[in-house]
């Protein structure tokens, strides 16, 4: 379970990580809006689940970057555009296949916080109990015969 914490953690770091890059440091191009589809995200669970817009995007750039003409985004928040907006996008310098609409950061709202947390709970937890199984195999290697099954 603390494998799987972990790798929550380092997943939506990194994915916030490079947003982050990219509305710093990403190259700002114009382009036009070729397909729009908004269609909420919904998280299934028996209590019913909870559903999010999203929004995912085509976008034809104005000029070709490194090959790329159209690059593709979907953003969490709703957004009201249609096919044929203009809009202002980044992409990252060293993959321009990446895209994301200028102002408009993806986050996860702190979820690899909380993922890291409980990655290092569930640690100690086996660190504990791996510790409690040391000291009882070395109390039964000290005291034998206080530990032997008498025959019955």
């Amino acid at each position: 379970m603390a494998i799987a914490f972990v790798l929550l953690a380092l997943t939506t770091y990194g994915s916030e990580a490079r947003s982050s890059f990219v509305q710093e440091h990403g190259r700002r191009v114009s382009g036009r809006v070729q397909s729009f589809d908004s269609q909420p995200i919904c998280d299934p669970s028996p209590q019913g689940g909870t559903c999010y817009p999203s929004t995912r995007m085509a976008i034809r750039l104005s000029v070709p970057v490194g090959g790329v003409r159209v690059v593709h985004t979907s953003e969490a928040r709703s957004l009201h555009l249609g096919s044929g907006r203009h809009v202002q996008v980044l992409l990252d310098p060293a993959d321009p296949s990446y895209a994301e609409l200028a102002g408009q950061p993806r986050t996860s709202g702190g979820i690899w916080i909380v993922a890291a947390l409980l990655a290092a709970a569930s640690i100690a937890l086996v660190l504990i109990d791996g510790r409690s199984v040391l000291r009882r195999t070395a109390r039964r290697r000290r005291h034998p015969t206080r530990f032997r099954q008498e025959p019955t």
